[in-house]
């Protein structure tokens, strides 16, 4: 019930790390080309997950990293704003307020009650506003922000748009194209059920000239095979690659990726929307309050409640009791995804009335 915090592997993912360490631990480099091509593979998988093209994916090592690579290689001047959802996690924060070394304002789109409103996105917007940062969930209440509109509305007014997605990434259908977002990054060890230390970042092409990479190295360029040095970078989002990667950990969040591809991201959503649902209506039922009230659109796979008395001690008890939770600034967090089910709500009610008894 701690996806929000951090996703188990499954077994295929655990497989494909231990058939690539076993392959190198006997093998060498013998089958690097095949490496490169079953990296390739990932990264179409990934850009099928959002709806992207392959050449607009780079893998990260985790959302921090991504949001860097963005906020480091447009190209400021004093007094641009980026408007930066908040509160926030501290991850999709500091990577942005890092800029005011540049002159760059950083502005704050207030949240209320964990929820972003189009109307209070349009009246901080600014003439000399250049980027809109959010969060596609919010960590802390599970508010699922309306993509597609916040898109409209920055296309309308010649914004870029950049999404912190770790928080819905394998669990909640996106389409970067409809939403008009043109850069994206997250981690893969929540929802994604991948290994820590993996993660992927997208970039528009249309928006890929804006960029001046503040990073490279050799794998940066056009032909990096080639020795003599050459120093023109790709055009595609794989120029944020600087050098080799951690296969290992990619072709574990590979499997995952591809079994959550197989079955489907509509069908997970869906799943987890009806167990999201019946947790809710169970809390509640027992006099407790969920926060805060979310409508069906604004709903993620992630429900908080307020504690009848201490949380720290409701949290014991649960993770007593075998029930992997969060607490969030006073509120039990939680947060299952597809392969939990009906039984493990009613496991966690249950034990719940022994708390309360």
């Amino acid at each position: 019930m701690n996806h929000a915090a951090l996703g188990p592997v499954s077994l295929p993912v655990k497989e494909a790390i231990t058939n690539y360490l076993e392959n190198c631990a006997y093998h060498g480099s013998q089958d690097f080309l095949k490496w490169m091509d079953r990296l390739e593979a990932i990264r179409a998988s990934l850009a099928r997950l959002i709806g992207a093209g392959s050449q607009e994916m780079a893998f990260v090592e985790n959302t921090s990293q991504g949001l860097n690579a963005i906020a480091n290689s447009l190209q400021w001047e004093p007094g641009d704003v980026v408007l930066i959802s908040y509160p926030e996690f501290p991850a999709n924060i500091y990577p942005w307020l890092n800029l005011q070394r540049l002159g760059v304002t950083i502005r704050y789109l207030e949240r209320q009650k964990g929820s972003i409103s189009i109307n209070n996105a349009l009246n901080s917007i600014c003439p000399r506003t250049r980027l809109l940062v959010i969060s596609s969930v919010d960590y802390a209440t599970g508010f699922a922000a309306d993509l597609e509109g916040l898109g409209q509305m920055c296309q309308s007014k010649g914004i870029l748009f950049c999404l912190d997605a770790i928080q819905s990434l394998g669990l909640l259908p996106i389409d970067v194209k409809a939403s008009h977002v043109h850069f994206m990054s997250s981690g893969g060890y929540k929802w994604l059920l991948g290994p820590m230390g993996t993660g992927c970042l997208f970039i528009d092409d249309s928006v890929r000239h804006f960029l001046q990479s503040s990073h490279v190295g050799w794998k940066s360029v056009i032909n990096p095979e080639d020795f003599d040095i050459d120093f023109t970078l790709k055009k595609e989002a794989a120029r944020f690659e600087p050098g080799n990667l951690n296969l290992a950990g990619i072709f574990g969040l590979g499997a995952s990726v591809e079994l959550l591809l197989e079955i489907g991201i509509p069908t997970i959503w869906q799943r987890v929307k009806r167990l999201i649902q019946k947790l809710q209506e169970g809390i509640e039922q027992r006099g407790l309050s969920v926060y805060p009230g979310l409508g069906a659109s604004e709903r993620s796979g992630i429900l908080t409640f307020i504690p009848p008395k201490n949380p720290e001690d409701l949290a014991r008890f649960l993770e007593d009791q075998g029930i992997a939770v969060s607490l969030r600034h006073g509120r039990i967090r939680l947060s299952p995804h597809f392969y939990n089910n009906n039984q493990d709500i009613e496991y966690i009610l249950s034990v719940l009335d022994q708390y309360l008894s």
